[in-house]
């Protein structure tokens, strides 16, 4: 009896597929561009690399540009993956340049440093 009633229900309703669109992602408020930057900004000064201190960011529309210079392309690809986690950043122009360094300016910077 279980059969012939799901049949004869198939059979006499057309069926329909509806559509849900729901978002996982919890409620995000818009943030501004300053405090973008300032987030980013912060998370990479409080990196332990001292070397990104010398890093400097700007937004616009989402895509955060990186600005400066560091010893180790490492470190590069690093400042890029800090950034990223930062809400509102949706993509990263990374425009670190990479020197190669001496001893003597590692030694000089880290002596700036108070390291």
């Amino acid at each position: 009896m279980g059969d012939s009633f799901r049949g004869a229900a198939r059979a006499s309703a057309p069926l329909t597929r509806i559509a849900v669109t729901m978002s996982l992602l919890p409620f995000r408020k818009k943030l501004d561009s300053a405090t973008i930057v300032r987030t980013a900004e912060r998370q990479l000064h409080q990196s332990p690399y001292f070397f990104l201190k010398n890093v400097s960011c700007r937004v616009d529309r989402g895509v955060l540009t990186l600005r400066g210079r560091v010893p180790f392309s490492p470190l590069k690809r690093f400042a890029e993956s800090i950034v990223l986690r930062v809400e509102g950043v949706r993509s990263v122009e990374n425009q670190i340049d990479v020197y190669n360094p001496t001893q003597r300016t590692l030694n000089s910077q880290l002596a700036r440093s108070g390291r």
